[in-house]
């Protein structure tokens, strides 16, 4: 998208008023694409934890952050995530409340 916008700007006003318009057309398809790709992948994601479920096999809700600092923080306080660990000291890490 990227790359036709710059083509499009380098083009001027020679493209005229229907360039536009097909570029903001393009824009919207690509948002939508973009939208319905994130819906499919939440669902496939769900299906795939459901059916391990029922497998007994344990997966982590997203593999690709294990790991990732910011997301351990951002889960830190989360049930699910409650439920996986023993109970523990003090937290060292993440959101903390002030005192």
């Amino acid at each position: 998208m990227a790359t036709l916008e710059r083509r499009f700007d380098a083009l001027g006003g020679s493209a005229g008023d229907d360039g536009e318009e097909g570029v903001m057309e393009l824009r919207l398809h690509l948002a939508r694409l973009s939208g319905e790709l994130t819906r499919v992948t939440v669902e496939l994601r769900g299906q795939i934890a459901e059916l391990a479920g029922r497998s007994g096999e344990s997966l982590p809700p997203t593999p690709e952050l294990a790991g990732d600092e910011a997301f351990e923080d951002l889960t830190a306080d989360s049930p699910a995530r409650a439920r996986e660990r023993k109970p523990e000291g003090p937290r060292d890490r993440g959101w903390q409340p002030a005192d």
